[in-house]
């Protein structure tokens, strides 16, 4: 009986030993299984919060940005999804689309579009590790002469070593617009329109301060585009540049990936990306898909320089108005790119705004939301799925749920961030109060 007795005191110890190690090394989750429910970074029932990015840390460590009425905002957070502080704001007014990236000990920086009239353009700002401002906002792009013609202006991207050395990435435009204003607005009587479009970059040498001057401008692609809209048939010969996306190497080797659109005689419409070296050298320019139903690419990079190219794209067959989200992976050296593979459901649904994250060897997660849901997909190195898909969040009944990111730390651990709404009709009548929020979910990596 004392040896029974002892047997289980000796089995009572070791218990308590390894709950006091699972503890002391927090939770751990099965390879892709979420580390807890989606919990919020930020709320509101008078702004609205959306278009939100996240970074991730080697250690693990989030920064969080989202555009508001009021300009964009900004949170840091703990490997654990605990927040370090409130959120904060980073800039104001009219913009578009932020980015995030994020260094080895945890300075970050933020990019954004200024829409307004009077300071269009890219800025972005430096932020110390406490999400201390390392000083004001800096401009990123030329300033737009407001004299000849319209100017276009896409939201930009944000890529980052753990050295601190990042490049920036956007698309812009300039047109001159001739007619009336439904025509120009919606194709509706008469109206041509001539512009030329470039992605841009700036690549930086990283540190704290910004009082250097801005490095050289680069183009990465450049074309032309004419419009003509004759009461409701538009004719187009060229294409505009769209959405910019950009990945960094641990070496300073990084990638773009951006697609062209146009309409009816449109050159060369589809999905591209270009690599560089860590010099800033360009290596080539890519043709991931040549079709002119292409939107949002988002790109990933591993530490080797193979990088994952996501893209939504519709259906090629006559008739067919299926939309589908793909990738295509590329090796680290020029060779050859893997075949199209489509990473969401054949099921009749409509995957928008994908996001690509990738850990240091190579193992990548899709993020993509659907009208119902934000979903995601994981790859091990390779391209082998490792699931069939799976939903990260579901949208409330009388609410919105869209545009997420996604985010890796060096040991794979998966960060998915989103914006979202909820209707609280629960105190009667016609008038609901209306919840906006930003949202984060934590997976453990594969």
């Amino acid at each position: 009986m004392r040896i029974c007795e002892r047997r289980q005191g000796s089995w009572r110890a070791v218990g308590v030993a390894l709950l006091a190690l699972t503890l002391s090394e927090g939770v751990r989750a099965a390879p892709g299984e979420p580390l807890g429910p989606p919990f919020t970074v930020a709320s509101s029932t008078d702004d609205t919060y959306y278009q939100s990015a996240v970074a991730r840390s080697g250690s693990g460590d989030l920064v969080v940005v989202w555009r508001s009425h009021g300009g964009v905002r900004g949170r840091l957070l703990s490997a654990g999804g605990t927040p370090k502080g409130p959120d904060f704001l980073v800039a104001n007014g009219d913009v578009g689309l932020p980015d995030v990236a994020i260094d080895g000990v945890g300075r970050f920086v933020v990019a954004w579009s200024d829409l307004g009239a009077a300071a269009r353009g890219i800025y972005l700002r430096r932020y110390a590790a406490d999400a201390t401002p390392l000083g004001d906002a800096e401009p990123v792009s030329e300033p737009f002469d407001a004299r000849v013609g319209e100017t276009a202006i896409e939201s930009p991207a944000i890529a980052m070593n753990a050295a601190g050395a990042f490049v920036v990435a956007w698309a812009q435009g300039r047109y001159v617009e001739r007619g009336n204003w439904y025509g120009c607005g919606y194709g509706i009587g008469l109206c041509a329109r001539i512009g030329g479009y470039s992605v841009r970059l700036r690549r930086y040498p990283g540190g704290d301060s910004g009082a250097a001057p801005a490095p050289a401008l680069q183009t990465v692609d450049a074309t032309g585009s004419a419009e003509i809209s004759l009461l409701v048939l538009p004719l187009a010969a060229g294409s505009g540049e769209d959405r910019v996306a950009a990945s960094m190497a641990p070496d300073g080797r990084f990638v773009v990936a951006w697609n062209r659109i146009g309409e009816s005689l449109a050159v060369l419409s589809g999905v591209y990306a270009r690599r560089y070296d860590a010099a800033g050298r360009p290596e080539g320019k890519r043709l991931v898909s040549l079709q002119r139903d292409q939107a949002t690419p988002a790109v990933a990079m591993d530490a080797a320089g193979a990088y994952v190219v996501a893209y939504r794209r519709s259906a090629r067959g006559w008739g067919d108005y299926d939309v589908g989200l793909y990738t295509r992976r590329y090796p680290a050296d020029l060779g050859l790119g893997s075949f199209e593979a489509r990473v969401d459901a054949d099921d009749g649904g409509y995957p928008r705004w994908p996001a690509v994250a990738s850990d240091a060897v190579g193992n990548y997660v899709v993020a993509w939301e659907d009208g119902a849901a934000i979903r995601a997909r994981r790859y091990a190195t390779g391209g082998a799925a490792l699931d069939g898909g799976f939903t990260v969040a579901a949208r409330d009944p009388l609410g919105l749920i869209e545009y997420p990111d996604v985010a890796t730390d060096a040991g794979g651990g998966i960060a998915f961030v989103w914006d979202a709404s909820d209707s609280d009709e629960s105190g009667g009548g016609a008038a609901g109060v209306t919840t906006s929020r930003i949202a984060l979910r934590l997976y453990e990596g594969p």
